[in-house]
Order: structure tokens, then sequence, then C-alpha cells
């Protein structure tokens, strides 16, 4: 009965690394082929990991970023991002910060959406901090021409009357304060 009673741990045992080995697999496979940028720091800063697509991002290999402290990387592009990284250990909690990114070597600007989430071990202390960060340079460009479409006249260029609606009672609080009086002249370009 002993030595069953060994067997059968040995072999929970086994099952239990060969399911952690596939597990690890299938995550190395998502990771390794996401276009989303993906990496892993120490509470400290420090690289954990690194997927390929960041590593292409901040132009060097995965292999070269592991292991090194992230103190902003190529000239402080990232200092925001390694500042996120410590409030997120520090506060263990997740946090979504907007990072716009300038290439120095085509002068392009990108924007990116980056989720930073504190990972615990089994008696709650941050061990990691995990980000999975992704371009929404398209998204953010559409929102911005809609948020000016929406305050513009299509014709003229000029503040329409939503802009009016929004500043007209600050201007008459303004003037009233100041003892001054208000004009304002409305005028019809198209119609």
């Amino acid at each position: 009965p002993h030595n069953r009673t060994m067997n059968i741990s040995w072999n929970d045992l086994i099952a239990a690394q060969e399911a952690i080995a596939r597990r690890e697999r299938e995550f190395r496979t998502l990771a390794e082929n996401a276009k989303e940028f993906i990496g892993r720091w120490s509470p400290d800063g420090v690289r954990l990991y690194v997927n390929p697509a960041l590593a292409a991002l901040m132009g060097r290999a995965p292999d070269e970023l592991i292991g090194q402290p992230s103190r902003g990387g190529m000239g402080g592009l990232f200092s925001d991002v390694t500042g996120a990284i410590a409030l997120c250990a520090e506060e263990a909690r997740p946090r979504t910060i907007l990072h716009t990114y300038s290439n120095p070597d085509d002068g392009s600007t990108r924007v990116h959406e980056i989720q930073l989430v504190p990972e615990f071990d089994e008696c709650g202390t941050v061990i990691s901090v995990l980000g999975v960060g992704r371009d929404v340079t398209t998204v953010t460009r559409q929102r911005e021409e809609l948020e000016h479409a929406s305050r513009t006249d299509s014709l003229t260029g000029a503040a329409n009357r939503r802009v009016l609606y929004e500043v007209l009672p600050e201007a008459v609080v303004a003037a009233e304060q100041a003892g001054r009086h208000v004009a304002l002249i409305l005028t019809d370009l198209d119609g």
C-alpha cells in the first residue's frame, strides 16, 4: 500500500508538470504571435518578458531586453509607461494609459493604449506587472476628427452653435463680473 500511494503521488506530480508545460506552450504561442505589445516586469521595473511585437517597437531583440531595467527606453520615449508600471506595482491596482509614441526613425506618431495588471503570489504580494498594449492611432484620430466636425461649420470651418452653447454662459458671467456688456451676432452663411 505504501508504494502504491507513492506511485499515485508521482503520477500526479508528472501530470501536473505536463499540464504546466502545456499551458506554458499555449501562452508562448499566443504571446509570441500576437500583434499586441506584451510585457511583464518585476515590481522594481526589470523586464521579465517581452514579446516580439514589443521588442520590435523598441528596436531590439527580446533577449536583449529581458533582465534589463526598464528606464523609459530609447532616450526616455517610454518614461510615462515606466512610471505607470511602477505605480501599478506600488498601488497593486490595474491601470490603463494612453502612450503617444514618436518614432525617431521616420517621425511618425502612434498612440498606444496599454493595460497594466498587477500579478500576485499566493500571499497577495505583487510579484510582477503584466502589460498588454495595442495601437489605437486610427481610432484616436477618427475620434479627434469627429469631435472637430461636431464643433465646426463644414462650410467655413468656424465654430458652430455647439461651441456657442458651451462658451456663451461662461462669457456672460465673465462679462457681468467685469461690469461689461455682451454682444452676439449670428450669421447664416449657407442658407
